[in-house]
């Protein structure tokens, strides 16, 4: 992740988590100091534009806009991802011979997607520490059976991310008529747009 291709769907990251060997139940929490939404509108346009790539492909300009609590503002993940905690035995090793996981079956979806933005708020959506857990109410989520990493014994986790289309479809509609974000390369092909990535994720230890 980190940038954005319109027109490419592919943007999961699956990351697989080592954690201490007596944890077996945990809380996982996203958490922001970003207090603003770059889908927020203003006079029915985007009150915070989508940026090109500075010098470095890999990094969103700055703006010189003045966010309502004082701070320039720049393109951030915090504003587009979302989050799938997997619960333990749904993510499952290959048997294959290929190094790797897999899950079985279809992506969660709905009410096991976490984000830092509210679809139903109509003022500012942006909450700075989200619950990634979303398991039919159980903010908890129990690890993987025990296993060895580097010779010690550890459980595992796996959280996948993803830009979150429907804010994505959004931010793009409110930003038609954008020309900025529109940078070729030196051979005429649009530079994925780049994200900031302005986001912790913490973890606490329920049972174990």
């Amino acid at each position: 992740m980190g940038a954005y291709d319109i027109l490419d769907k592919r943007h999961q990251l699956l990351a697989k988590g080592y954690l201490k060997s007596d944890i077996e139940t945990i809380r996982v929490t996203g958490n922001t100091q970003t207090t603003y939404f770059l889908g927020t509108l203003e006079n029915n346009k985007s009150k915070y534009p989508l940026l090109p790539p500075s010098g470095d492909v890999n990094v969103p300009q700055e703006s010189t806009i003045i966010t309502d609590d004082g701070v320039t503002y720049t393109n951030v993940l915090s504003s587009v991802i979302n989050f799938t905690i997997f619960k333990a035995g749904e993510i499952k090793a290959r048997t294959d011979g290929t190094e790797g996981s897999y899950f079985a079956g279809t992506l969660p979806s709905g009410d096991r997607i976490a984000k830092f933005i509210n679809d139903s708020a109509t003022d500012n959506p942006l909450t700075q520490t989200s619950n990634l857990v979303q398991t039919g109410g159980i903010d908890t989520v129990t690890t993987g059976e025990a296993e060895q990493f580097n010779g010690q014994p550890c459980r595992t986790l796996f959280i996948m991310f993803s830009y979150d289309e429907a804010i994505m479809e959004k931010i793009f509609s409110d930003n038609l008529g954008n020309n900025n974000i529109y940078v070729e390369d030196s051979e005429g092909n649009l530079i994925d747009l780049p994200f900031k990535c302005d986001l912790t994720i913490s973890f606490e230890k329920i049972t174990g």
